[in-house]
């Protein structure tokens, strides 16, 4: 069975607004003040918004905006074991769009203080949420977004092997019981990896830290040498049946916190389905 990733044409709709609003704020800027540094401000601010309306195109659509090697994931096998690896570059891509409109909005009160608000003085609100919210989360994308992530799965799914290496810090979760399964993450955009009886290592410069986890949800990148819609249906055979709307769901745009009413309705079918098929496992 082959199954196709559907470009919903929202995400088409939504980028080209991002796009439109980008290259807007350059426009206007550029009327109210030719050159100067609400304009120079405006192409990196304008800019992060077209980013974050390109990697929404790259993650979401079958089309491939970053056409370097290094910047997509990809899927191998080697011997009786799976491979799936995701470059670093390709795990900041992923997260450019959030780091660049944070760093830009961040900078703002430091370098640009009156592109928002007139007469602004230092250590303002603005100085206060860039000083304590905006520019930490940046550090945070970068430090955790810049990581490159390495999946070892055994072809019988009775070992399962998840490897981070950042900068300063690696970690490693590592199950012989794995009770693999997959399910659409909970925000709808891509299908998670869900582990069982996992240990958890983690080493930074902050010291070490091991645990044993019970459940973990981990995302599955989005390879493009082989796509999760050919590599998920060999690996969990008994699962074909739902994977159409696994797929289908997560080709659905989300414009808030809550899902369309067409994307509700996929959801509540494949919880249905779900139960079902974990029904009949048992009975077996």
């Amino acid at each position: 069975m082959t199954m196709k990733r559907k470009n919903n044409p929202g995400f088409f709709v939504l980028a080209t607004f991002l796009i439109f609003v980008g290259f807007f704020i350059f426009f206007i800027c550029f009327i109210l003040d030719p050159f100067g540094a609400s304009f120079y401000y405006s192409i990196f601010f304008g800019g992060s918004i077209i980013l974050q309306s390109l990697v929404m195109l790259e993650t979401r659509t079958s089309v491939n905006v970053f056409k370097w090697k290094k910047a997509k994931p990809h899927f191998y096998k080697r011997g009786n074991e799976i491979i799936i690896y995701n470059p670093s570059l390709a795990y900041f891509i992923r997260n450019s769009g959030v780091f660049f409109t944070n760093l830009s909005l961040g900078l703002a009160p430091w370098f640009f203080p009156g592109v928002f608000f007139r007469g602004i003085t230092f250590l303002s609100p603005w100085h206060l949420i860039s000083l304590f919210f905006l520019l930490p989360s940046c550090v945070y994308v970068f430090v955790l977004g810049t990581a490159s992530q390495t999946f070892t799965i055994s072809s019988d799914r009775k070992f399962f092997k998840f490897e981070q290496r950042g900068i300063c810090w690696s970690s490693e979760l590592i199950s012989s019981d794995p009770q693999l399964d997959i399910d659409v993450n909970p925000f709808d955009y891509t299908v998670d990896f869900i582990v069982c009886n996992a240990d958890y290592m983690r080493k930074s410069i902050f010291g070490n830290r091991k645990r044993r986890i019970k459940e973990k949800r981990i995302p599955i990148p989005d390879t493009r040498n082989v796509s999760q819609e050919e590599f998920l249906p060999q690996l969990f055979p008994e699962q074909v049946h739902l994977m159409p709307l696994m797929f289908d769901l997560t080709s659905m745009p989300r414009y808030g916190i809550s899902r369309t009413k067409k994307a509700e309705k996929i959801r509540e079918e494949l919880t249905r389905r779900q139960q079902e098929f974990k029904r009949d496992r048992r009975r077996k």
